[in-house]
């Protein structure tokens, strides 16, 4: 597919992300989260689009989930500011400001339900509803030291007139790689 040119980083397109690139045209199909629902709304007003799960698997559903999550640095001169900052942004009117600005889901079950996003934006509710399908993204501390793994050796699986046999000997790189860090 990538050689046949219906498969493209949005580097090869000329576009910083898979959102921008869909938004502008380059590509006809991303595979995005709810993050870009907002953003084509109001930069890409005229996109006309839809949202679908993700396909399948062998024929199990899936979707990667994740959160994100609020911290702050143990040496600040304003900690109790943070800890304030950081119950208000988690906590329900904090988080439906949040949610219903920007699109993203929100993580609490009493913000989803009164969601005036969700309710106004049934796209939305397709991810809302993947949720019991949802496998962890990052599952303990090694997935920073295996996603430059990855960015170091893939690109080689995507390079004009790329064979099966260079995206093998690009998965056992970024194998190898990754290994002998995770064992260190």
């Amino acid at each position: 597919m990538f050689n046949g040119g219906y498969v493209a980083t949005p580097q090869q397109v000329g576009a910083g992300d898979e959102g921008v690139g869909f938004g502008t045209g380059k590509y006809a199909i991303v595979e995005t989260g709810n993050w870009n629902f907002q953003v084509f709304k109001t930069q890409y007003e005229d996109l006309n689009f839809t949202i679908k799960p993700l396909m399948s698997y062998k024929g199990k559903e899936m979707t990667m989930q994740y959160t994100v999550g609020w911290g702050k640095n143990k040496d600040t001169k304003v900690s109790e500011l943070a800890d304030k900052w950081i119950q208000y942004v988690t906590g329900k009117e904090g988080m439906t400001i949040w949610t219903d600005a920007t699109g993203t889901l929100p993580t609490r079950a009493d913000v989803t339900d009164a969601s005036e996003n969700l309710a106004k934006n049934p796209l939305l509710q397709v991810h809302s509803d993947q949720i019991e399908n949802g496998v962890v993204w990052q599952n303990g501390v090694n997935l920073t030291t295996i996603v430059p793994s990855y960015g170091n050796f893939i690109t080689g699986a995507f390079e004009k007139d790329a064979t099966k046999s260079d995206l093998t000997k690009a998965l056992d790189s970024i194998d190898d790689d990754a290994n002998s860090k995770l064992s260190k």
